[in-house]
Protein backbone atom coordinates (compact mmCIF):
# COMPACT_ATOMS: atom_id res chain seq x y z
CA UNK A 1 0.00 0.00 0.00
CA UNK A 2 2.77 2.20 0.82
CA UNK A 3 3.63 2.12 -3.39
CA UNK A 4 0.07 3.01 -3.66
CA UNK A 5 0.34 5.71 -1.32
CA UNK A 6 -2.90 4.57 0.47
CA UNK A 7 -3.27 4.44 4.31
CA UNK A 8 -5.38 2.32 6.25
CA UNK A 9 -7.25 5.62 7.79
CA UNK A 10 -7.66 6.63 4.12
CA UNK A 11 -9.20 3.37 2.73
CA UNK A 12 -11.43 3.63 6.05
CA UNK A 13 -12.45 7.06 5.36
CA UNK A 14 -13.81 6.28 1.71
CA UNK A 15 -15.73 3.25 2.99
CA UNK A 16 -17.39 4.98 5.89
CA UNK A 17 -18.14 8.27 3.35
CA UNK A 18 -19.41 5.52 0.68
CA UNK A 19 -21.93 3.81 3.22
CA UNK A 20 -22.85 5.69 5.82
CA UNK A 21 -23.53 4.58 8.65
CA UNK A 22 -24.21 1.42 7.22
CA UNK A 23 -20.77 0.02 7.91
CA UNK A 24 -18.46 0.33 10.79
CA UNK A 25 -14.31 0.22 10.08
CA UNK A 26 -11.73 -1.19 12.62
CA UNK A 27 -7.71 -0.80 11.20
CA UNK A 28 -4.59 -1.58 12.55
CA UNK A 29 -1.80 0.99 12.10
CA UNK A 30 -0.68 1.27 8.98
CA UNK A 31 3.24 0.20 10.15
CA UNK A 32 2.21 -3.78 11.32
CA UNK A 33 3.43 -6.28 9.96
CA UNK A 34 -0.34 -7.53 8.67
CA UNK A 35 -2.87 -4.98 7.79
CA UNK A 36 -6.14 -5.52 8.83
CA UNK A 37 -9.42 -4.10 8.47
CA UNK A 38 -12.21 -4.96 9.85
CA UNK A 39 -15.72 -3.86 8.40
CA UNK A 40 -19.00 -4.41 10.47
CA UNK A 41 -22.62 -4.17 8.88
CA UNK A 42 -24.26 -2.06 11.49
CA UNK A 43 -27.18 -1.76 9.46
CA UNK A 44 -28.51 -4.61 7.17
CA UNK A 45 -31.91 -3.93 6.67
CA UNK A 46 -31.18 -1.50 4.17
CA UNK A 47 -29.30 -1.93 0.80
CA UNK A 48 -26.05 -0.34 0.17
CA UNK A 49 -26.12 2.58 -1.66
CA UNK A 50 -25.49 1.86 -5.82
CA UNK A 51 -28.20 -0.65 -6.43
CA UNK A 52 -28.89 -4.26 -5.57
CA UNK A 53 -25.22 -5.83 -7.60
CA UNK A 54 -25.60 -7.73 -10.64
CA UNK A 55 -28.12 -10.13 -11.57
CA UNK A 56 -26.94 -14.03 -11.29
CA UNK A 57 -24.31 -12.76 -9.61
CA UNK A 58 -24.57 -14.40 -5.53
CA UNK A 59 -21.58 -14.11 -3.63
CA UNK A 60 -18.28 -11.72 -4.28
CA UNK A 61 -14.50 -13.14 -2.74
CA UNK A 62 -11.44 -11.11 -2.69
CA UNK A 63 -8.55 -12.96 -3.46
CA UNK A 64 -4.72 -13.32 -4.30
CA UNK A 65 -3.68 -14.12 -7.91
CA UNK A 66 -0.66 -14.44 -9.69
CA UNK A 67 -1.12 -11.70 -12.97
CA UNK A 68 1.45 -12.33 -15.97
CA UNK A 69 2.68 -8.91 -16.78
CA UNK A 70 4.78 -7.58 -19.77
CA UNK A 71 7.67 -5.64 -19.03
CA UNK A 72 9.87 -4.64 -22.12
CA UNK A 73 13.18 -4.81 -20.42
CA UNK A 74 12.56 -8.74 -17.77
CA UNK A 75 9.64 -9.96 -20.82
CA UNK A 76 6.93 -11.95 -18.55
CA UNK A 77 6.76 -11.87 -14.87
CA UNK A 78 3.97 -12.83 -12.64
CA UNK A 79 2.64 -10.73 -9.91
CA UNK A 80 0.48 -10.87 -7.39
CA UNK A 81 -3.11 -8.93 -7.31
CA UNK A 82 -5.84 -8.52 -5.70
CA UNK A 83 -8.78 -9.78 -7.65
CA UNK A 84 -12.73 -10.46 -7.04
CA UNK A 85 -14.26 -14.57 -7.41
CA UNK A 86 -17.90 -14.85 -7.78
CA UNK A 87 -20.35 -17.53 -7.18
CA UNK A 88 -23.08 -17.42 -10.18
CA UNK A 89 -22.51 -15.84 -13.18
CA UNK A 90 -23.09 -13.03 -15.92
CA UNK A 91 -20.80 -12.41 -17.94
CA UNK A 92 -22.19 -9.94 -20.09
CA UNK A 93 -23.06 -7.72 -17.50
CA UNK A 94 -19.80 -7.99 -15.56
CA UNK A 95 -17.64 -6.72 -18.63
CA UNK A 96 -20.95 -4.06 -18.94
CA UNK A 97 -20.34 -2.58 -15.60
CA UNK A 98 -18.22 0.94 -15.19
CA UNK A 99 -16.08 -0.36 -12.75
CA UNK A 100 -14.72 -3.27 -14.14
CA UNK A 101 -11.67 -3.58 -17.16
CA UNK A 102 -13.52 -5.95 -19.58
CA UNK A 103 -10.36 -7.04 -21.25
CA UNK A 104 -8.67 -8.71 -17.92
CA UNK A 105 -12.26 -10.38 -17.00
CA UNK A 106 -12.60 -14.56 -17.71
CA UNK A 107 -15.17 -16.93 -16.67
CA UNK A 108 -14.62 -20.81 -16.45
CA UNK A 109 -18.44 -20.99 -17.62
CA UNK A 110 -17.67 -22.32 -21.66
CA UNK A 111 -21.51 -22.00 -22.90
CA UNK A 112 -21.36 -18.43 -21.46
CA UNK A 113 -18.24 -17.26 -22.89
CA UNK A 114 -19.70 -18.73 -26.53
CA UNK A 115 -22.74 -16.84 -26.18
CA UNK A 116 -20.99 -13.52 -25.34
CA UNK A 117 -17.65 -13.48 -26.92
CA UNK A 118 -17.55 -16.44 -29.78
CA UNK A 119 -15.83 -19.61 -30.66
CA UNK A 120 -11.92 -18.10 -30.41
CA UNK A 121 -12.61 -16.79 -26.93
CA UNK A 122 -13.92 -20.10 -25.42
CA UNK A 123 -10.73 -21.96 -27.53
CA UNK A 124 -8.82 -19.58 -25.50
CA UNK A 125 -10.49 -20.17 -21.79
CA UNK A 126 -10.46 -23.67 -22.88
CA UNK A 127 -6.71 -23.25 -23.32
CA UNK A 128 -6.46 -21.17 -19.97
CA UNK A 129 -7.85 -23.23 -17.84
CA UNK A 130 -6.14 -26.50 -18.80
CA UNK A 131 -3.03 -24.91 -18.01
CA UNK A 132 -4.22 -24.42 -14.74
CA UNK A 133 -5.00 -27.29 -13.91
CA UNK A 134 -2.12 -29.78 -15.43
CA UNK A 135 0.16 -26.69 -14.14
CA UNK A 136 -0.84 -27.02 -10.64
CA UNK A 137 1.41 -29.72 -9.13
CA UNK A 138 4.44 -28.33 -11.51
CA UNK A 139 3.84 -30.77 -14.49
CA UNK A 140 4.35 -28.80 -17.96
CA UNK A 141 2.64 -29.35 -21.25
CA UNK A 142 4.15 -27.82 -24.43
CA UNK A 143 1.44 -25.38 -25.80
CA UNK A 144 1.38 -27.13 -28.85
CA UNK A 145 -0.44 -29.98 -27.41
CA UNK A 146 -3.03 -28.47 -25.49
CA UNK A 147 -3.56 -26.04 -28.50
CA UNK A 148 -4.54 -29.16 -30.69
CA UNK A 149 -6.85 -30.65 -27.92
CA UNK A 150 -8.26 -26.94 -27.70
Amino acid sequence: MVDKKLSMADIAEKINHEFDDDLSCIFNDDNADKLILRVRIANDEAPPKGGEGIPDINKVFIKKGKVNKFDEKEGFKGEEEWMLDTEGVNLLAVMCHEDVDPSRTTSNHLIEVIEVLGIEAVRRSLLDELRVVISFDGSYVNYRHLAILC
